[in-house]
């Protein structure tokens, strides 16, 4: 059972780890895994559907809200740790969206613990290498050139540089790339993963911006082609994050997709 119409904003403790979590909503539960940046605040997206399902929110280990782990080390660190997580919470089978970093966390996931997944949505998705595709080295750029890249209406953008001006922004900021160093920083991407996606075998969904400069939609088309039957839906007019600047158009995509596949 889904929390209802309330917010809940809490932390819980999971195999030693204190960890952020938000949920609201009804329904089947759908799993959110963010992406490099975090996901500390309820954001519109969330609302949308979770007029439609259950929305869980945690926030990766040592990101925002969360405490660090010394047990997690790396990707495949995480999707155990998430294995454990729906333990915890007692489900047995979930829908997931993966944003970015969180992409590759539910790609891995579904390959390891299909039998847990329901709908698979992989959005704007790391851990692949393409060869000729473009991929941004978030390591080599500063916060502004990173916020400039992962919008395609510049307008966000700006709005977004202004938001990260404070104290408090700035410190989560740092903490939040430190954690992905800790995932990432040897590479950002397994070279084993793409000759495993053909093991899930969950409806699939892949969401990309057509305008994504972080991490092209070829990688996108690289997932829809490994992963059966996976369907691919590129965003005109949109970057990195179509959560944000498409947030009713993704939402929908989301909702009809789960309903429908």
């Amino acid at each position: 059972m889904g929390t209802g119409a309330a917010l809940v904003d809490e932390c819980i403790d999971l195999n030693g780890c204190r960890i952020h979590l938000m949920r609201k909503g009804s329904g089947e539960p759908l799993l959110w895994l963010h992406g490099a940046n975090g996901n500390s605040t309820w954001l519109p997206v969330f609302d949308l559907l979770a007029e439609h399902y259950d929305v869980i929110v945690p926030e990766h280990p040592g990101f925002g809200k969360s405490e660090p782990s010394e047990n997690i080390k790396d990707v495949e660190d995480l999707v155990y740790f998430y294995r454990a997580f729906l333990d915890h919470m007692g489900i047995s089978k979930i829908h997931i969206v993966g944003q970015s970093l969180g992409g590759w966390i539910a790609a891995e996931f579904a390959i390891s613990q299909t039998h847990r997944v329901n709908k698979l949505v992989l959005t704007a998705a790391a851990g692949l290498y393409v060869p000729g595709a473009e991929r941004v080295d978030p390591f080599m750029l500063n916060q502004e050139t990173l916020i400039d890249i992962m919008y395609c209406d510049q307008h966000l953008a700006q709005a977004a540089k202004e938001k990260s001006c404070t104290d408090e922004a700035q410190n989560l900021f740092i903490k939040n790339r430190t954690a992905f160093a800790r995932l990432t920083w040897d590479r950002f991407f397994n070279p084993k993963l793409q000759k495993y996606l053909k093991w899930i075998d969950v409806p699939t969904l892949i969401v990309w911006g057509e305008e994504d400069r972080v991490i092209s939609p070829e990688h996108g088309k690289v997932f829809q082609e490994k992963i059966p039957g996976a369907q691919l839906k590129l965003i005109p007019q949109c970057g990195h994050l179509p959560y944000v600047e498409k947030t009713e158009e993704y939402a929908k995509i989301i909702h009809h997709f789960i309903q429908t596949s």
